[in-house]
């Protein structure tokens, strides 16, 4: 948003896109990026939700929701993993705990307290707590990318 601010970006962009027909760009559509209005600089992305893949022939039965996993790792120690937080897909991981876990949803997109976040945060700060030690490696180190976890999925 500072870049907005600094006057740094092109003009609104959203209307011109090729597949513009298939988006909501009345007036009361809620074009925000972290709570704030992206003012037509923006594509819309926030229908993206983190996808969870598995061997099914070793997991028949795997967790269905965020929730799941704490006793599914603790079951299978060593045998669950995530892309490091650092990269965009294991930050999305645990932004998709967040979402899920959050006592109210919605907060997320108001501003930010220290207070509300604190709130909604800590369900999955505990969530992560209990299942971390039970990751691969004891969630001490975690594969790079998703494609490296890919690979660690195909050796077994």
């Amino acid at each position: 948003m500072a870049m907005n601010d600094q006057g740094l970006l092109a003009d609104p962009f959203l209307s011109n896109l090729p597949n513009a027909q298939y988006l909501d760009l009345s007036p009361h559509a809620p074009h925000v990026r972290f709570h704030h209005p992206t003012e037509g600089r923006k594509s819309p992305c926030r229908l993206a939700r983190f996808v969870f893949i598995h061997d099914s022939e070793r997991t028949p039965t795997p967790p269905r929701d965020m929730a799941g996993f704490v006793a599914w790792a603790a079951a299978h120690p060593g045998r669950m993993t995530h892309p490091d937080p650092s990269n965009f897909m294991g930050a999305t991981f645990l932004k998709q705990a967040l979402v899920e876990m959050a006592p109210d949803p919605q907060a997320l997109m108001q501003p930010v307290t220290d207070q509300a976040c604190a709130r909604q945060t800590a369900p999955p700060w505990d969530w992560y707590d209990a299942l971390r030690p039970n990751l691969w490696r004891q969630g001490q180190a975690f594969p790079e990318n998703k494609s490296i976890q890919q690979q660690l999925l195909n050796d077994g």
